[in-house]
């Protein structure tokens, strides 16, 4: 909870002005991931189908609820399966991700496959499978293996 507290004093103004944090503490608190990123993805009035504001390339899969915020670019070869958050500025190649994540502002993500993650802003991941997972910002990892 601490923690929580502290990432909310510290990116508060990150969070859409159209959020009500402390609703949205409360109810990340009390409910399990899947159900935490289905009321985010109301919570931004996406429905079954996609919602983009960014760039969706031909050749790239949205499949449903997933939020794909302005200046995000999903490129050819990438899927993302809802519920998903994809944030401003995100770059996502040749990637599955989802169901279950939310991407922060300004990651790039490239030949990976992430599901029910957490991805905070700035980092740069390649070359990587999760699952559950919570990266912190500005991480930049690369997860292939050295011969």
């Amino acid at each position: 909870m601490l923690r929580l507290k502290y990432f909310l004093s510290e990116h508060a103004a990150e969070i859409p002005d159209f959020l009500d944090a402390k609703s949205c503490v409360t109810s990340y608190l009390s409910q399990s991931l899947k159900d935490r990123m289905q009321n985010l993805m109301q919570s931004l009035s996406v429905g079954d189908a996609p919602v983009v504001y960014g760039k969706v390339e031909e050749g790239a899969t949205l499949r449903g609820p997933v939020y794909v915020a302005k200046g995000a670019r999903v490129e050819t070869g990438a899927m993302v399966v809802g519920p998903c958050f994809i944030g401003e500025n995100v770059v996502l190649k040749n990637c599955t991700i989802g169901p279950g994540v939310a991407i922060g502002a300004g990651t790039t993500i490239e030949d990976s496959m992430i599901t029910r993650s957490l991805i905070q802003k700035d980092s740069v991941l390649k070359n990587v499978q999760w699952s559950e997972a919570m990266i912190g910002n500005k991480v930049h990892y690369n997860g292939e293996h050295s011969k």
